[in-house]
């Protein structure tokens, strides 16, 4: 935190402002194989275009994310379950989580610049079979020795008929490669905690959920949040919005996946939902 000073004949006032900072100079290095791997100097992310548009791998040298990486399994009553970071779409809210093991993507390298900021990273590429007329586009996209994911969603109406769908994006999550201790964090009338047991459960927030491992804290800072407390089998988290699409145009979310050292530094990111992303 800094204080902002205001000096007037009438009164003198301290404003507290935050600022984050989201990495440093640097240089943001991209492999382009069959998985893309980019590397900013401080976290390594891993895409799988060809496996559900997936984010397999995020963390130093230990994974964050749960994936079934390289075949997909099945988790709870999900069959197939990909796992990592993935987007997501589908019709109504009973169909969640939709069909996307069903659609095949492609990729393109990308970089843009954003609050003054180099940005680089992959995009991968989805028109829907199940949703037709619609493309999926996401981004997975950090900045020189940053411990921050930034995920830019967008669905793009080809058609001149408008589209009402629910979007977002799948969260699965290890922190520090472990479930065993993986504790979840939100907010609804006040700050809640679920450790891991044999019993589970669901529910929506909004702007900030946290799984937390022995010192890290996964953090999710979007519109809208669906927290899942899969008992023994971890604590996931969702970024799930019901979209409106008009004809021709395109509609966009971002959200952001920091790995913070405390809670209070994880609950400081919420701020980045006040900063325009452009």
């Amino acid at each position: 935190w800094k204080y902002l000073e205001m000096e007037t004949d009438l009164f003198h006032k301290k404003i507290p402002v935050p600022i984050l900072r989201v990495g440093k100079r640097g240089e943001v290095s991209i492999s382009e194989k069959n998985i893309i791997e980019i590397k900013n100097g401080l976290y390594i992310t891993r895409v799988a275009p060809h496996f559900c548009g997936s984010v397999i791998f995020f963390g130093r040298e230990v994974n964050n994310l749960l994936t079934s990486y390289p075949e997909p399994t099945q988790l709870g009553w999900f069959r197939p379950w990909f796992g990592g970071i993935h987007p997501l779409l589908f019709i109504d809210e009973e169909k969640f989580p939709g069909w996307m093991h069903k659609e095949a993507f492609t990729h393109r390298i990308v970089s843009t610049e954003k609050c003054n900021i180099p940005w680089k990273g992959v995009k991968v590429i989805c028109t829907s079979n199940e949703v037709k007329g619609i493309q999926l586009e996401t981004q997975y996209l950090t900045t020189a020795f940053s411990n921050l994911l930034v995920i830019e969603h967008a669905l793009v109406n080809l058609t001149s008929a408008p589209f009402t769908v629910y979007t977002g994006v799948s969260f699965y999550l290890q922190p520090e490669g472990s479930l065993e201790e993986a504790t979840l964090y939100y907010e609804q009338n006040g700050l809640q905690e679920r450790r891991r047991t044999s019993y589970g459960g669901w529910t929506r927030c909004r702007d900030w959920a946290a799984v937390k491992g022995k010192t890290t804290f996964l953090t999710l800072i979007a519109d809208s949040i669906v927290v899942a407390d899969m008992g023994k089998e971890g604590a996931h988290l969702y970024s799930i919005t019901k979209s409106k699409i008009p004809p021709f145009s395109t509609v966009q979310y971002v959200s952001y996946l920091v790995a913070a050292d405390s809670l209070e530094q994880s609950q400081n990111y919420k701020f980045l939902r006040g900063v325009p992303w452009k």
